[in-house]
């Protein structure tokens, strides 16, 4: 995260760290995901099961567990929500109740009784023993009837996802015009909060249960306007960070590549960045001229040697090879 009160002191230095870690290797071991499962997290958002659930609870209105069929004492979770690239797609559906899954009983907060750890997350019934190609059998409440349904666990590619759960060997992808700071929503980005199922702005929370887990070829990520280095071409927006970008310069993004292109092709005199309603400003405006004539001031005041993260990831293609040890 960047200080956006001051140019220089621990501004300045948030800003490097930002910038350096992009040429620091990101550690890839030890992640074993089935249906974009992240183990651990402690919550059950959609881009983890493929599905987003509502909660039945074990006590709760006659009327309500009536109407869905459930037996007295009988609990689950509710799907409300199924992404068609996961284990769960095309097999279960909105409105199913998820009774069992893997042998085991689901409860009210969609956790089961592990048989040596007590109440986990259902998450784990994924990968718990079990990999791609496996079988897990579920037990559903489908328009009152209970049903056995069969789910073949399928590996869910962190590119399919809108909000990828994590990047390997590179940092995070940005763009900087004029010291708007774009870059694309992950869950590395969101673990910028720490807790950040209860820290992170809820826009975010919201966006990545919505459309997280479900692949989008015209849209293929979210992006954000994630912060704004002061300067003189952006006066009066150094407080905007964190919001969802709709359009730059009139073009529709739904990648970096997006607003790369729409910078090339200002609307006059001005670039103009249109943010998703109900965020605050509804668009951000700044002088092409300006922001072309920031790009000398952000290196001198943040120590920024690309304002494009496209430009450092060729550099770094194109440089050669480390020498190994020990070699003439």
């Amino acid at each position: 995260m960047i200080d956006q009160r001051r140019t220089g002191g621990s501004a300045g230095l948030l800003a490097q760290d930002f910038f350096r870690c992009r040429k620091r290797q990101v550690d890839g071991s030890g992640a074993h995901v089935v249906d974009g499962l992240t183990l651990g997290t402690g919550n059950l958002l959609l881009g983890q099961l493929g599905t987003a659930l509502e909660r039945v609870l074990e006590r709760g209105p006659r009327l309500v567990r009536q109407g869905l069929g459930l037996a007295p004492g009988e609990s689950g979770v509710r799907l409300t929500r199924v992404a068609p690239n996961g284990s769960t797609g095309g097999a279960l559906f909105a409105g199913d109740v998820l009774l069992e899954l893997g042998g085991a009983r689901i409860d009210a907060q969609g956790r089961y009784e592990h048989p040596r750890y007590g109440k986990m997350l259902m998450a784990l019934l994924f990968t718990d023993g079990r990999g791609p190609g496996d079988t897990l059998p579920a037990k559903v409440l489908r328009d009152g009837q209970r049903l056995d349904v069969p789910l073949k666990l399928r590996r869910m590619s962190p590119e399919e996802e809108k909000v990828p759960p994590y990047e390997f060997g590179r940092g995070p992808g940005y763009v900087v015009v004029g010291g708007l700071v774009f870059q694309e929503l992950t869950r590395q980005y969101l673990g910028s909060w720490g807790d950040w199922t209860r820290r992170a702005p809820p826009r975010l929370l919201v966006a990545l249960d919505r459309e997280g887990a479900v692949p989008d070829a015209t849209a293929p990520r979210i992006v954000l306007l994630s912060s704004v280095l002061p300067d003189a071409a952006n006066l009066g927006f150094q407080n905007v960070r964190d919001v969802i970008v709709s359009r730059v310069n009139g073009r529709a993004v739904g990648s970096l590549d997006d607003v790369r292109a729409a910078a090339r092709s200002p609307q006059g005199a001005f670039h103009v960045v249109e943010l998703l309603p109900g965020q605050g400003a509804a668009r951000v405006v700044i002088a092409v001229d300006e922001a072309r004539a920031a790009a000398a001031r952000l290196h001198a005041a943040y120590g920024i040697e690309r304002l494009d993260s496209a430009e450092a990831d060729r550099e770094m293609a194109e440089a050669p090879a480390p020498a190994s040890a020990g070699a003439p």
